[in-house]
């Protein structure tokens, strides 16, 4: 029988339980690893440019004691170069590179994602362990996928970020298994993940405030309110869980007060949160590709943008950028349709694993194991209730996560939660490899049978013909966002095989 990955659902931080995941018998982690370190041959972290030499020069000032050199990316936190710092100058005491243990840093990250993150993950929204085939099956493709972003091999926050993000969420999951228990060790644990998921320049923020709110939820079950004491237990609990995160954000003003504060006095061009979100809302593209490859523009929102400035209406801002509240009573609520379609577009290419290029191979796993976790997602959904539950909250989260994207620009390494919550369900539920199953089968009695008749008795298989449709749909509307930037796709073959 099927080996089969047991995730522990007990109220111990991850990090605690990390060791039996090593073991040989749990080797879909020993393969994440091996294969991530292997490809880290000859890589140059920084290589690049852009985002990953800028703040490694910061790193690298901070690392040697040297006068701080500052970066644009430090907008992000204390984490934009944290633990980064330590690991440069854990290398200079042992040794080794400056990269040595960076490099050993995202072979971890990537390892704990894929193997055991989402994975869990789907545990705990489905009540199943996860195959162990299936989840090196998912490791492979998202290692084959998500490799053209830059954010596996390269010194970027983005796989920090996803993997906090994951903790947080198995975190939050795990209180459905106290049952009233106090776990002060795991309510720190989760206030600090809490913390941390709210600073990166805000990308997060909303995604770990519904996970927080199904924290919430799961201390204050109905049926406490029938009792003080443990009305106060749970008022305690979340005070535990928000102690954590008061020592999170303390340590982030630190940062910001001490170091890039009096940076920016010092005249380094350093940008806020707010800021960051201005400069992202005059973003004139869908996606953003390749270094050397054209963008998808936002034909719309440049359209709308050059017609109020034609009739007048369009306010002078003195050179500043568009704010949230001049974008949405200027824009937005004047032109709600138009803006719909852009998000709708925004949306799609997020679900789309295009990478800089229409790969026809990538597009058809992505675009499949999509239709896959649609069609798992309403099997299980069969009434409004589940619709509402806990459980959806936690998927919603992993949208929000995306929502900065659908409103600004699209970088496809900011994106890795939603999609990788989408791959797993689509890969490790058992729907998809029973339509294998069942097809199979039906091919087998096919080249049996040698009667027309029999053969036309044979049900109509109505989801393959859904899954050929949706499959056309979305070549088709992909193929149409791309065509109009002419610039790159314009004048030669649009999909590539692989």
């Amino acid at each position: 029988m099927e080996k089969q990955i047991r995730l522990s659902f007990d109220s111990k931080p991850e990090f605690l339980a990390w060791s039996k995941y090593f073991a040989f018998k749990y080797w879909p982690a020993v393969f994440a690893f091996v294969l991530i370190a292997v490809s880290f041959k000859g890589v140059n972290m920084i290589a690049i440019g852009g985002d990953a030499d800028s703040i490694w020069q910061s790193i690298m000032s901070m690392a040697n004691g040297e006068k701080m050199v500052p970066s644009y990316v430090m907008y992000k936190g204390f984490f934009s170069v944290y633990p980064y710092v330590w690991l440069v100058q854990l290398g200079h005491l042992l040794g080794f590179s400056e990269f040595f243990f960076v490099k050993i840093f995202h072979c971890i990250l990537f390892t704990y994602a894929t193997s055991i993150g989402f994975p869990k993950v789907y545990g705990h929204l489905t009540n199943k362990s996860a195959k162990s085939w299936r989840v090196a099956l998912f490791i492979l493709i998202v290692f084959l996928l998500w490799g053209p972003n830059y954010a596996f091999w390269y010194v970027m926050i983005d796989l920090p970020c996803l993997v906090y993000f994951l903790l947080f969420v198995n975190s939050a999951f795990a209180f459905t298994k106290l049952k009233g228990r106090i776990s002060i060790g795991r309510f720190l644990y989760t206030g600090v993940l809490f913390g941390i998921n709210i600073g990166f320049a805000g990308q997060y923020k909303a995604a770990a405030f519904a996970v927080l709110l199904y924290v919430i939820i799961k201390l204050f079950p109905k049926k406490y309110f029938l009792s003080a004491k443990k009305i106060g237990l749970a008022f305690l609990s979340l005070f535990i869980v928000l102690a954590g995160t008061f020592g999170i954000i303390y340590n982030e003003y630190c940062f910001e007060t001490n170091v890039v504060d009096v940076l920016r006095e010092e005249g380094a061009s350093i940008p806020d949160s707010n800021q960051w979100l201005e400069a992202n809302l005059e973003s004139r593209e869908i996606d953003q590709r390749d270094f050397s490859q054209s963008d998808v523009p936002n034909i719309r929102d440049t359209t709308i943008q050059q017609k109020m400035e034609d009739d007048g209406t369009l306010a002078d801002y003195d050179g500043r950028n568009t704010t949230l509240k001049d974008y949405i009573f200027e824009r937005l609520l004047r032109f709600p349709m138009d803006y719909l379609v852009t998000y709708g577009s925004k949306l799609f290419m997020i679900l789309s694993p295009t990478q800089g290029t229409l790969n026809f191979a990538a597009l058809f796993t992505g675009y499949t194991l999509l239709f896959v976790a649609i069609v798992i997602f309403f099997k299980r959904c069969k009434t409004i209730r589940n619709f509402f539950s806990t459980k959806t909250l936690m998927c919603f989260a992993f949208l929000l996560a995306v929502a900065p994207c659908i409103v600004m620009r699209l970088e496809f390494r900011y994106v890795m939660q939603l999609e990788g919550l989408i791959y797993a369900i689509a890969l490790f539920d058992d729907v998809l490899w029973d339509g294998f199953m069942t097809f199979g089968k039906t091919v087998v009695t096919t080249f049996k049978s040698k009667s027309f008749k029999t053969i036309s008795q044979y049900a109509l298989p109505k989801t393959f013909f859904k899954y050929l449709l949706f499959l056309v749909i979305c070549f088709s509307f992909i193929a149409a966002l791309n065509d109009i930037s002419g610039a790159y796709y314009g004048t030669e073959q649009l999909f590539t095989l692989w």
